[in-house]
């Protein structure tokens, strides 16, 4: 989630300067909104948009854009493969915690990224009209957010034991 981007960007640069082009990076909507049993995944996704947003002005005078893409729920097989805290596999209620928001396909992400590339887009690119509401607000109201999800966790908690 974090060390390849980073890795293929290093590699990058070399080739586009003079050039131009540009560089995407997958992030997520938990890069602003982290969530319960999510820790490592929200953490690097929050890396990847500093990281995105400090490539951003480093590469722009080499004529290289940078785009952050944040994409809430996508359907995958994300679930069998995620990492949680010895909290989240006793409970095992991550599913209780719910998907925020619509749920796209990644076919809705390639889509946007191809529209942005064309347009010549460069900074942050939402998926969804409720995706850069939802990073307002968590950025701006980040101590409400941090309520909702203790409320829930807190909640599910509550069912599991």
């Amino acid at each position: 989630n974090l060390m390849a981007p980073i890795y293929s960007t290093r590699a990058a640069i070399p080739l586009m300067k003079g050039r131009g082009g540009a560089i995407v990076n997958i992030s997520s909507l938990s890069a602003f909104a982290p969530q319960p049993w999510l820790s490592l995944y929200s953490t690097t996704k929050a890396a990847l948009r500093a990281f995105s947003t400090s490539m951003q002005i480093e590469l722009r005078p080499l004529g290289i854009r940078v785009i952050g893409v944040y994409p809430g729920y996508i359907r995958t097989d994300f679930e069998k493969a995620e990492v949680t805290t010895d909290a989240g596999r006793k409970a095992g209620r991550r599913e209780e915690m719910g998907k925020p928001g619509r749920v796209f396909d990644a076919t809705n992400v390639s889509k946007t990224v191809v529209k942005a590339l064309e347009m010549d887009a460069e900074g942050d690119v939402f998926i969804g009209a409720s995706g850069h509401a939802l990073a307002l607000v968590a950025t701006h109201l980040s101590p409400l957010v941090k309520r909702y999800w203790r409320n829930r966790y807190r909640r599910v908690l509550g069912r599991a034991g």
